[in-house]
């Protein structure tokens, strides 16, 4: 008995659609703000972002809420217990480098204008001025001995600094599509391959520019 193809095709693309799947609609990118720290003390220290002061505190057996003027955030009562844990921001050239996501201020993810908070595992603290972000991936940086914030844009070298693993990503994916296309267009005797050479270095650039700057531009 010989199956037909098409039917068999049709029965799994309608299994497909009417089978449940289960799903999660937590998964996907979601707002970040990226923080690179400068002219910070060499110690260990842990960055937040300031809060209302009836935000809930995200663990109340270790934090407390600081109080600075009309700044609130929540802190480690015992601040040595960030040079042992993971929330301490980490060494990045001769920075460091933290991250914060979605944040509950607004219950909007993170906030338009936004104060930071830095806390040495010494206890010292350190409230930063008045920062602004409107990116879906905010980039920063933040002064620890000034207290400024400013955005990093692509014009500051700690743009490539911080994306230079990214950059060499999108390198390496133009490089290695650009050997397998040359490789099986051979057998093709596919001419000219300095058009097949130029077509696909520029929408691999193109293609990637793209994608980087929906997310991280604008």
């Amino acid at each position: 008995m010989v199956i037909d193809e098409k039917i068999v095709m049709s029965v799994i693309v309608l299994l497909i659609i009417l089978l449940p799947v289960s799903v999660f609609a937590d998964f996907g990118p979601k707002p970040t703000l990226s923080i690179l720290i400068k002219n910070s003390k060499d110690e260990a220290c842990f960055v937040t972002l300031a809060c209302d002061p009836d935000t809930e505190n995200p663990d109340p057996d270790k934090m407390y809420l600081y109080t600075d003027g009309n700044i609130y955030a929540y802190l480690y009562k015992d601040p040595s217990y960030i040079a042992t844990s993971y929330v301490k921001s980490n060494d990045y050239f001769d920075m460091k480098i933290d991250s914060i996501g979605y944040y509950n201020i607004t219950g909007l993810g993170i906030p338009y204008a936004f104060n930071l908070v830095l806390q040495y595992e010494s206890g010292e603290v350190v409230v930063s001025d008045l920062g602004t972000n409107d990116k879906f991936y905010g980039l920063v940086l933040f002064d620890a001995e000034s207290g400024s914030v400013k955005n990093i844009t692509a014009l500051d070298k700690e743009y490539y600094m911080f994306y230079y693993k990214t950059i060499i990503d999108i390198l390496l994916c133009v490089v290695v599509t650009l050997v397998v296309e040359i490789l099986i267009s051979l057998p093709f005797r596919i001419k000219p391959l300095k058009v097949l050479v130029l077509a696909n270095i520029a929408t691999q650039i193109l293609l990637h520019t793209v994608i980087f700057a929906t997310y991280h531009i604008f």
